[in-house]
């Protein structure tokens, strides 16, 4: 339905949409980044303590994060 509804947007209109996607996809992909930059610094301070295996019992990190929060790859 989209896709039948996107062409027949005139040449402004289709400007108009490719911005404001571009800004949404942007938008998400910082939200994202900084979650990522979060995630990481938390995992580094993790191992450096050894958290996942001294505290949770888990050998590897990676273990660790799949089952105790749940991470997927």
């Amino acid at each position: 339905m989209a896709a039948k509804k996107a062409r027949k947007l005139g040449g402004a209109e289709r400007s108009e949409r490719s911005q404001a996607i571009h800004t949404e996809l942007d938008e998400a992909a910082s939200l994202i980044n900084s979650v990522h930059a979060r995630v990481l610094a938390s995992v580094i301070e993790a191992r450096v303590w050894n958290i996942h295996r001294d505290v949770d019992g888990f050998s590897g990190l990676r273990d660790w994060l799949m089952e105790r929060f749940d991470f997927h790859m």
